[in-house]
């Protein structure tokens, strides 16, 4: 066992580190930046001049190229693309496009050994692609230059420069990134306001009144945006078509993110504590008061006595129906055990009946009359409804006998009020917990799971009431059969017969009592049955070969009823009738038992980029 457990973790193990394989090369891209420097440069009208060097280290592979695409949202266009490689100026070449598209959707290589760059917009996206020779290993420091505008935030009285200087659309990382940015003219440093959101960065005023922003190991994905505010009329522009639309949205969104602080800070904390209160305090409590409430209502009830001590014979003549309702609360093989016990009292006869079908032996139970004999209302139903002085097949009854075994364990409740064994119905007794309990359980757990899913961002503890509901009808129906009204007189009877049950437990298992007692085994049987204990019953006495009872019979009819005997009872036999007639009589109803780093993002710029 040891070793199949050491060889299947080593084989799930290998496993994940084979599918990771894949991942981590893909997740390598060959190449980092070594260092990015973008120079912005604001002019007097309001546009800027942006200057990228992006200065790639290739590690593994082979590149042709690069691309960078910057989105429109925040700016209204883009022009003066320059591309250069130290004093080599890149030519305009519009086929360059193609070229840099196929080697990034298929990978395959188009383009000759040669430079250039060209231009397009593509789904609100500037595109910026170039091409070079094929380079393995080494560095390239590309200059990408161009000329965008509209992008300036502009106020009555200062203005803002947004820009995403370092692109989140990156798949390789940046060692070094700098970004500077030069005013139209002079000004205060005391008016600046420097702000930067996504990868930390450290910014500063030089002397000659550049702003610069530093940040390092920019990881891929990641992005660095600057904000510079201004006085107003550095730059003589006017408001962006885009910025009214993009301020709304972004004031809303601000808005809303302090709707969702002030609901954290001020709101949450009272809602988690009156859950909290609710689940842990108010519902247990509650629940306490209403389950003691139901016992004390019931009115004064006789305890059954726990010590009552042995009891080697039936303490009296109830049948065993009653006395399943008297020692358990419930009626599950009442009816069962009520036809084994007409049986033994020369009231019926069983037979088992046996059919060739094809391949197969189609059994039945044939209950035959033989008296009326029935001191009970539910013996008498049971004698007129499923037997006859011809015979009836159990199976036969099969449609009727929800309706029947709803209207027997009716009329045992209503005897055992009438023979003074409880105080008032036991299946209303039990319900007072019972029904509510069986409501509340799943409703409540199907709430909870449910609320779980859609209000957990806003309270952690919004399961706890419903979780103490759940609760509570767990308690209330294992609670529920404590509510039997028992009368003095039942409360004595139940610890009799209870007392007796352990007896034939005891002998279901001790070989030698049940030696004492071999040849009045059918008389103990049906009660057995209401004490669950007919199974081990059948096999101790088949072991000893204790004798078949005289009303059972073994038939292999051709066709009907009537037929010749062709083998002996057995008390194999006597099991499998019991197992058929159980499987018959509780698969008929279901109804059987009668009782029972934040912001950002407000600029042009980013996009994605990087070499191919």
């Amino acid at each position: 066992m040891k070793i199949k457990t050491i060889f299947i973790s080593s084989a799930v193990l290998l496993f994940i580190l084979l599918a990771c394989l894949p991942v981590t090369a893909a997740s390598d891209p060959g190449y980092y930046y070594e260092a990015v420097d973008v120079d912005i440069n604001v002019q007097q009208n309001g546009d800027l001049a942006i200057s990228e060097i992006q200065k790639f280290i290739f590690e593994s592979g082979d590149f042709h190229g690069g691309y960078r695409n910057i989105p429109m949202d925040k700016l209204i266009s883009i022009d003066g693309v320059r591309v250069s490689e130290g004093k080599q100026q890149y030519p305009a070449n519009p086929d360059v496009k193609q070229w840099v598209q196929k080697r990034m959707i298929t990978g395959k290589v188009i383009g000759p050994e040669e430079t250039g760059f060209a231009t397009w917009e593509e789904d609100n996206q500037f595109w910026i692609g170039w091409w070079f020779p094929t380079t393995l290993s080494g560095s390239r420091t590309i200059r990408v230059s161009y000329t965008v505008h509209g992008a300036l935030r502009i106020h009555d009285d200062i203005d803002r420069l947004y820009w995403k200087a370092i692109w989140p659309d990156r798949s390789a990382r940046v060692s070094k990134a700098n970004v500077t940015v030069h005013l139209p003219g002079a000004v205060d440093p005391a008016k600046i306001i420097l702000e930067s959101y996504g990868t930390p960065a450290v910014s500063r005023i030089t002397d000659s009144g550049s702003i610069v922003y530093t940040a390092l190991d920019v990881s891929p994905k990641s992005e660095l945006e600057i904000l510079v505010s201004f006085p107003h009329g550095l730059a003589q522009a006017s408001p962006p078509p885009w910025q009214a639309a993009v301020e709304k949205g972004e004031a809303e969104k601000q808005a809303e993110l302090e709707r969702r602080a002030y609901y954290q800070d001020q709101v949450k904390p009272y809602i988690n504590l009156i859950l909290i209160l609710l689940g842990l305090a108010v519902i247990p409590l509650a629940a306490f008061i209403w389950i003691r409430g139901v016992f004390r209502n019931r009115g004064p009830v006789a305890k059954v006595p726990h010590d009552y001590g042995s009891q080697y014979s039936p303490p009296g003549d109830l049948p065993p129906a009653l006395v399943e309702l008297l020692t358990s609360g419930k009626s599950n093989t009442g009816l069962t055990a009520t036809i084994f016990d007409l049986a033994r009292r020369g009231s019926i006869r069983i037979d088992e009946t046996q059919q060739k079908v094809l391949f197969f032996t189609a059994k039945d139970l044939v209950l035959t009359r033989l008296n009326h004999d029935s001191k009970y209302e539910f013996e008498q139903m049971a004698l007129e409804k499923l037997t006859s002085e011809q015979g009836e097949k159990l199976t036969g009854k099969k449609a009727e006998l929800p309706v029947l075994l709803k209207e027997f364990n009716k009329s045992v409740e209503s005897e055992s009020v009438h023979h003074g064994l409880f105080a008032s119905t036991p299946s209303e007794s039990v319900k007072k917990l019972s029904l509510p309990g069986i409501i509340v359980m799943p409703v409540s757990m199907i709430l909870m799971i449910i609320l779980s899913m859609f209000a957990s961002e806003y309270t952690e503890f919004i399961f706890l009431p419903f979780f103490a509901l759940m609760v509570t009808g767990v308690v209330a129906i294992l609670l529920s059969s404590k509510l039997l009204c028992y009368t003095e007189k039942g409360a004595q009877q139940a610890a009799a017969w209870k007392a007796f049950g352990k007896y034939l437990k005891q002998m279901s298992r001790d070989r030698q009592l049940a030696t004492e007692s071999l040849n009045t085994w059918d008389s103990y049987f049906p009660y057995a049955m209401v004490f669950g204990l007919a199974e081990p019953w059948i096999t101790q006495f088949s072991r000893l070969e204790a004798p078949a009872p005289a009303w059972f019979y073994v038939y292999h009819p051709s066709g009907g009823v009537s037929a010749d005997i062709s083998a002996p009872a057995s008390l194999s036999s006597i099991q499998s009738a019991f197992n058929s007639m159980v499987s018959t009589i509780s698969g008929s109803s279901s109804s059987g038992s009668s009782s029972g780093g934040s912001g950002g993002g407000g600029g042009g710029g980013g996009g994605g980029g990087g070499a191919i």
